[in-house]
């Protein structure tokens, strides 16, 4: 019964992230048109740096208030359903509510505080681009509350099991976004762009109202809704604490980037969408599916099946990711090459790009670890372990950056990401074993081992194809990219099925009855 269980959890988990992905793959092929026809359009130069530390506020305040509101709301909802399900729609308008109220709250506080803020951030920069930052991030402020209640609107979608329309609003978001540029760069020039970074988020918030509203999702607020908005917003304050520091991380980064050559925040941040790139196809899909299933499972099964479940996906985590990792990393250059060399992005940015990839690359499967951890509290509503491990992601981070930033420049602050997820996500397992119990990890050692063997055979090979192909125009480089990392994926694969590591034969399973 227990086993049929587990398959069945993990088929529903597979399922609901396939529909998922299939949404999210047509809404980010959008959103990397738009960085293409962004590089493109404006390049590498201190007005895109401008723009880049401009919306580190923002952007900074809108996803931490966002996912502390996620991390409370979805648990809860999910909770609500299984045990008081007449409150369900009343607690998520609660919730609604309480996201807006406070981001508006904070949004007139940082207009008040902009500029002492901005002058700190942009101190090291020329003057002209301490002037535009400011300039735009006062147009970029009305984005930090859009961006929170969209999530927790998403988060009430969650909690119901849908998952499809959350998923389609960055395709949503880059299509508003690139009209904006379109329309407008001619005239104004960078500050379509900022206007473009108010716009996608508003339509997200009509469309999530109007969709919520007609499925009922969403319910009127009564007079007793005072004491639930009280108690969500309590339960928000260690969220809200413990996600500022856990989400420092790119904006210390982006920060001290700043002090190196003109154009090396843009390159930074490039870098990271790229790496971004299995998160935002796959990954931000699984995760929402995961905290709400997790969720559920806490709530029937307690700390045995979520042991349980956790073990399972760290397994299958390692797996998927460990070849693209590496491929990524040695196929850095062709792939900066190939997403953003065109029009005003040189040779130049391209390299300075591709430094910070390759070791950007090594962080992205421990940061995934560590969203595995951080869910596996979240689902148990364990949010004080969250806030320290916070306090410590951001120390080391910012201690690593000072230790790295001289003799590697911008590929030290990468490595500094990359080590900071190592060590946080390690001290995370730990934790959460005394937490919950044994977690059974020894018995991924063996695996993982193969998995190594096979990633770094997946790299070598991916790195011998792509010297023996010539090199020419867009569509070689298209060939070199496409037959070198399937060549490789292939030996990966190859290597682990005859290992016989238990996760082949496991996501062999998943594809086979999860799709059927």
């Amino acid at each position: 019964m227990m086993a049929a269980q587990r398959d069945s959890l993990g088929r529903r988990i597979f399922r609901d992230t396939a529909n998922v992905t299939t949404v999210n793959l047509a809404a980010q092929a959008l959103a990397y048109v738009l960085a293409a026809y962004v590089a493109a359009t404006f390049g590498a130069t201190a007005q895109t740096d401008a723009i880049n530390l401009a919306l580190i506020i923002p952007t900074f305040a809108a996803n931490v208030v966002r996912e502390a509101i996620k991390s409370v709301m979805v648990p809860q909802l999910v909770e609500t359903r299984v045990n008081q399900p007449d409150r369900l729609t009343s607690v998520a308008t609660q919730g609604v509510l309480l996201v807006a109220g406070m981001t508006v709250a904070v949004t007139v506080l940082l207009a008040l505080s902009l500029p002492a803020i901005m002058g700190a951030l942009t101190r090291f920069t020329a003057p002209e681009t301490q002037t535009l930052a400011l300039d735009l991030a006062f147009v970029l402020l009305p984005m930090l509350p859009l961006v929170a209640v969209t999530g927790a609107l998403a988060a009430v979608f969650n909690a119901h099991a849908r998952f499809r329309l959350p998923a389609a609003l960055p395709g949503v978001d880059a299509l508003a976004k690139l009209a904006a540029v379109a329309a407008l760069a001619a005239g104004i020039g960078i500050y379509s762009l900022a206007v473009g970074y108010v716009l996608g988020p508003l339509v997200g918030v009509v469309i999530l109202v109007v969709v919520g509203s007609a499925l009922g999702l969403l319910g009127r607020v009564g007079r007793s809704s005072t004491e639930g908005l009280r108690r969500l917003g309590k339960g928000a304050l260690l969220p809200l604490a413990g996600l500022s520091l856990l989400q420092l991380n790119p904006f210390i980064d982006r920060s001290m980037a700043s002090w190196l050559a003109p154009g090396s925040v843009t390159a930074l941040n490039y870098a990271e969408r790229i790496t971004a790139i299995p998160y935002i196809i796959v990954g931000a899909g699984f995760f929402s599916v995961l905290l709400a299933h997790w969720s559920d499972v806490a709530a029937r099964e307690g700390s045995d099946g979520l042991r349980r479940a956790l073990r399972n996906a760290t397994g299958m985590v390692i797996y998927t990711l460990a070849p693209i990792v590496v491929l990524m990393a040695v196929l850095r250059v062709d792939i900066v090459t190939l997403l953003l060399q065109r029009g005003a992005f040189g040779a130049e940015d391209t390299a300075l790009t591709a430094s910070a990839l390759g070791f950007l690359a090594i962080g992205v499967l421990p940061s995934y670890l560590s969203l595995l951890v951080s869910r596996a509290f979240l689902s148990i509503k364990d949010i004080v372990t969250s806030t320290w491990l916070g306090i410590l992601n951001a120390g080391l981070n910012l201690a690593l950056n000072f230790a790295l930033i001289g003799p590697l420049g911008l590929a030290g602050i990468a490595l500094s990401t990359a080590l900071t997820w190592t060590i946080v996500s390690l001290i995370g397992y730990v934790v959460l074993r005394r937490r919950l119990g044994p977690l059974d990890v020894r018995s991924l050692l063996g695996p993982t081992s193969i998995i190594a063997l096979a990633a770094l055979l997946a790299a070598l090979t991916a790195v011998f194809v792509r010297n023996a192909i010539p090199s020419g125009g867009f569509v070689m480089l298209v060939v070199r990219l496409a037959v070198a990392g399937g060549i490789g994926l292939a030996v990966y694969v190859a290597v682990t099925v005859i290992g016989r590591v238990e996760e082949a034969a496991k996501l062999k399973f998943l594809l086979r009855r999860g799709l059927a």
